[in-house]
């Protein structure tokens, strides 16, 4: 049975039980008076007096009126609106009834007065009437009164007591809810705890990963370093021998001071004299010397670019090798683990990265615009200018390093255009293997310079909002430098596709 409907029936009869007691009272009430006689006992006298019925009646009116009330609340909350409406109906009936009985108890005290009053008339007559039975009726008649004077005292003190406990009842109801309330705000404190609790958890966890990538980092910078170190002692000594490239380097510096040669490459101008074997080319020079002997063949002006291409073949692939990590394999840019926004992360192995870039491209600018335009035209020098700028601005401040990487990845076509000019100078324009070489830098052009460009704007997009939390000087830098390169890169594009289809055109010819 629905819960409401079995509630609804205990109040129907606890509500009929209860009228049938009040009624009983009132007639009670009402016959009050007419059987009162002077030789009736006194514990009669004491269950009879009417000040007690009408205090039970009383109460019978407000455990109805309390009933009546539980069933109009009750009523719309019935399973089906036939039941609802009957409940209602049945609750104006019972108002209905407690008006009626207010009626009744009002006619019956009225009647119980008439019977009181006919009573002593009664008594008042026999009491002047003499005799021996007229003594003993008045002593019955004051015992009676006195027994009916403390009956009616002890029922005024019980309902005082029953005054004093129902406010005792209301305060304690008053204190329970004062507890309730007390328990509500214990449970938040409580929930509010917990979530300091996982916050300083989440935080623990954070600071730990962030050891941790600092372990790996260093880890992997002195790992990097320390093959790299043994990668040029194996070579120097294996290959060249510490000797044989001890007697260069002093040869080289005695040729210095003699004045050796001058490299003489814009436009017939002279320029101040530059050896190679004292900057960053030298390694190059002496590795062309060993490993190929058509290096020494070359005129002053290609051996320059030889050496140029080879440290940009040996940078693009470590930067091409540390962007992909960083952007697709390292949890610092990749996961969104609650760091920060994702254009403020920075380490030091990134920012060591950024760095050994940066070192790069101001190098190669300047042998660009010292040898201009050798080794490039104004497009290149706008492109270094462009890259040594936002990877100088992301190495310095450590923002928006993830979208420095991404561009960074773009580097993978850089050895593919190195090896298709070192086949050009050897002479194999005609040979499979050029054309090879072509269809991979027409893929990895594709790949790395225009879809991976699209991908650089979706993420701007995506992280829009982050973008905006860094300096304004570097949210200008990644809203416009990406955009300038990604053009130049559809230019490049453009050339690389017509080049290629005319290398097929002339194999397919011949």
């Amino acid at each position: 049975m629905d819960p409401v409907v079995a509630e609804v029936e205990k109040i129907k009869e606890d509500f009929q039980e209860t009228y049938t007691q009040t009624r009983k009272h009132i007639y009670s009430i009402q016959e009050y008076g007419k059987t009162l006689r002077i030789d009736k006992t006194e514990e009669e006298g004491s269950k009879e007096s009417l000040p007690r019925i009408n205090g039970l009646v009383q109460d019978g009116l407000k455990m109805m009126q309390s009933l009546q009330f539980r069933l109009d609340l009750l009523a719309p909350q019935m399973p089906s609106v036939e039941d609802a409406e009957k409940a209602q109906s049945l609750a104006h009936s019972w108002k209905n009834q407690i008006q009626s009985l207010r009626m009744d108890i009002r006619n019956a005290n009225l009647q119980a007065k008439a019977n009181m009053k006919k009573a002593v008339q009664q008594e008042r007559e026999l009491l002047l009437g003499g005799g021996e039975e007229s003594t003993t009726r008045r002593r019955n008649l004051q015992t009676k009164t006195g027994m009916t004077s403390a009956a009616e005292s002890i029922t005024e003190s019980l309902r005082r007591t029953r005054q004093l406990m129902v406010q005792e009842v209301e305060r304690s109801a008053s204190t329970l809810m004062t507890f309730e309330e007390s328990t509500g705000v214990l449970r938040k404190a409580e929930s509010e705890y917990k979530g300091q609790r996982s916050l300083l958890s989440r935080t623990r966890n954070l600071l730990s990963t962030m050891q941790r990538r600092d372990v790996i980092d260093r880890l992997i910078m002195f790992l990097g370093f320390l093959i790299f170190s043994l990668a040029v002692l194996y070579v120097v000594s294996k290959r060249i021998g510490l000797f044989k490239l001890q007697r260069k380097v002093v040869q080289a510096v005695k040729a210095g001071m003699a004045g050796g040669e001058e490299i003489l490459p814009m436009n017939g101008m002279n320029v101040a004299p530059v050896h190679p074997e004292l900057n960053v080319y030298g390694l190059s020079r002496l590795i062309g010397e060993v490993y190929f002997k058509s290096y020494s063949g070359l005129p002053k002006s290609q051996q320059i670019e030889w050496n140029n291409r080879a440290m940009s073949t040996i940078h693009a692939i470590f930067t091409m090798t540390a962007s992909l990590y960083f952007v697709f394999w390292s949890d610092l840019f990749s996961k969104d683990d609650g760091v920060g926004p994702i254009t403020l992360r920075r380490s030091r192995l990134s920012s060591f990265t950024l760095g050994v870039s940066a070192g790069y491209f101001f190098s190669d600018i300047g042998m660009i615009i010292w040898l201009y335009p050798s080794l490039g035209g104004m497009e290149y020098v706008i492109h270094h200018l462009l890259s040594v700028i936002g990877v100088s601005y992301a190495m310095l401040t450590g923002e928006a390093q993830v979208y420095a990487y991404m561009i960074l990845i773009s580097e993978a076509t850089t050895p593919w255009i190195n090896l298709r000019w070192y086949l050009d100078e050897a002479g194999m324009k005609n040979s499979h293997l050029y054309l090879m070489n072509g269809i991979m830098i027409f893929l990895a052009w594709l790949v790395a310079r225009i879809i991976l460009f699209v991908y650089l704007f979706y993420h701007i997009y995506e992280h829009y909002g982050q973008v905006m939390q860094i300096h304004t000087t570097g949210a200008a830098l990644v809203l416009v430098v990406p955009p300038i390169i990604s053009v130049m890169n559809l230019i490049w594009f453009g050339k690389i596709f017509k080049g290629l289809k005319k290398t097929i055109a002339k194999k397919k010819s011949q």
